[in-house]
């Protein structure tokens, strides 16, 4: 008798927390994570009574927002799209278009993960030791294991090193390229891959 309603109030619950979300994202990746609640209920059209009640406080809102962005992350879609071909690409091909995501559909992760780091170290480590956390790292760990055994000059470096770099790569480019954009130091061009293969070279393993 009461199971429709109890649906429907879940069904409502739901619906707000993916507009506070959304707009979660969209207000700390513009703005920072000092940006007030007023203005995230604003623009998910909620008071701010409800943001407290689904989430609690502003830290939990603001890690929810950091795991949804990375549940949605368009460089994780790039890369399992790419995992599930017979062969993968290389580098050369693989870098610039990373960095062209990142700068793109995945720039507010970028954002929010730049500004966690400059603001709120405590929401950064706790987004990146959690469990719910969808890491860059696994499916690029992935692809440098594919790639060293096609790849027969690649396979003296360590693959947890090169992974890493590569991840580390794509916020030096969203910050020259979308932060700093108007600076000389913003890529002309995919020069940037020579760099990146560069400095592979010299973490090969030793011996």
């Amino acid at each position: 008798m009461y199971l429709p309603v109890y649906f429907s109030t879940v069904k409502k619950r739901q619906y707000a927390k993916e507009k506070i979300l959304g707009a979660a994202i969209s207000e700390f990746s513009s703005h920072g994570f000092e940006r007030a609640i007023s203005h995230v209920a604003k623009k998910a059209h909620v008071n701010e009574v409800t943001v407290y009640r689904l989430f609690g406080n502003k830290a939990n809102l603001q890690l929810a927002a950091m795991l949804e962005a990375s549940r949605l992350n368009p460089m994780l879609v790039y890369l399992k799209t790419m995992l599930a071909q017979e062969t993968v690409p290389p580098l050369s091909t693989v870098v610039p278009q990373l960095g062209r995501v990142a700068c793109g559909p995945g720039k507010a992760l970028m954002s929010m993960t730049y500004f966690a780091g400059l603001q709120n170290r405590k929401i950064l480590t706790a987004w990146e030791k959690s469990k719910e956390r969808n890491h860059l790292l696994v499916p690029l760990r992935e692809y440098v294991s594919r790639l060293q055994k096609q790849d027969p000059t690649l396979r003296g470096l360590d693959p947890r090193v090169l992974s890493r770099a590569i991840a580390g790569s794509m916020i030096s480019l969203f910050s020259r390229n979308c932060l700093f954009s108007v600076m000389d130091i913003a890529d002309q061009d995919s020069r940037e891959t020579g760099s990146l293969l560069e400095m592979f070279e010299r973490r090969r393993i030793p011996g």
